[in-house]
């Protein structure tokens, strides 16, 4: 059992069973780090190419499925939050 509640999408390893955002299972074809990794996505038609790894919600790390944390992004100095926009400003 792992003491692990989370991992980094970064962290995962070809071979590794994933679950998608939309509910789709996949298994990781490659080592890579970055925002697309390459896979096998089971579904009515077994289909193989890139996924986005923000849209990796769970992996399944030593028989336990384990929650994907998230890296946000830094928002350009010319972003407006919410609240500008709901104002108008």
């Amino acid at each position: 059992m792992t003491s692990e509640t989370t991992i980094s999408a970064d962290e995962l390893r070809k071979g590794t069973w994933i679950q998608l955002s939309n509910g789709s299972f996949a298994i990781l074809m490659d080592n890579e780090k970055g925002k697309k990794r390459f896979a096998e996505v089971q579904g009515k038609y077994v289909e193989i190419g890139s996924i986005f790894s923000s849209d990796i919600a769970k992996a399944k790390i030593n028989g336990e499925w384990v929650e994907i944390t998230r890296k946000f992004e830094k928002s350009s100095s010319n972003s407006k939050s919410v609240d500008e926009i709901d104002k108008g400003d």
